[in-house]
């Protein structure tokens, strides 16, 4: 696992060619409308941005609170990356060690070169980056690139 500081997750990609994939924060809540609760943070962005939360709510009524493929845009994958299972908790660390396990198969399936994520459950999720790092960085290879905004 590797770490760079940068502004904007949204921006780090430059090959778009289907081998980088960015990583949403996610939840498992399904709202009354259908979507996904994506309402702070780096989930907001991606929905703003792309449109997701349905395509998150139909992965989690089939697949669960685990990771998942919400599409190609631009040339760029963006996957989910659940850190709490209720918007209005905490993160869990074990839900975040099972969901860097599973991401890990994912690259593989989707045969990823470089995947981009946010410090996952240290923003809204008020854990500890010190805390997380460890927990992250035993299961993540370089192919994971941790994005650290200043």
């Amino acid at each position: 696992m590797k770490e760079i500081i940068h502004t904007d997750i949204f921006s780090v990609p430059s090959l778009h060619d289907g081998t980088e994939a960015i990583c949403v924060t996610t939840n498992g809540i399904i709202k009354a409308n259908g979507h996904a609760v994506m309402g702070r943070g780096i989930a907001l962005q991606a929905n703003n941005l792309y449109h997701v939360s349905s395509t998150l709510a139909n992965h989690l009524k089939v697949h669960g609170n685990v990771p998942g493929n919400l599409g190609v845009f631009n040339g760029v994958y963006i996957l989910s990356f659940p850190t709490k299972n209720d918007w209005r908790d905490d993160s869990d660390i074990e839900l975040i060690k099972n969901s860097a396990h599973l991401l890990v198969d994912m690259a593989d399936r989707l045969h990823l070169k470089t995947i981009y994520l946010p410090k996952p459950g240290c923003a809204n999720g008020r854990l500890n980056w010190e805390d997380v790092k460890p927990v992250i960085e035993a299961i993540l290879d370089d192919r994971f690139v941790v994005v650290i905004q200043p």
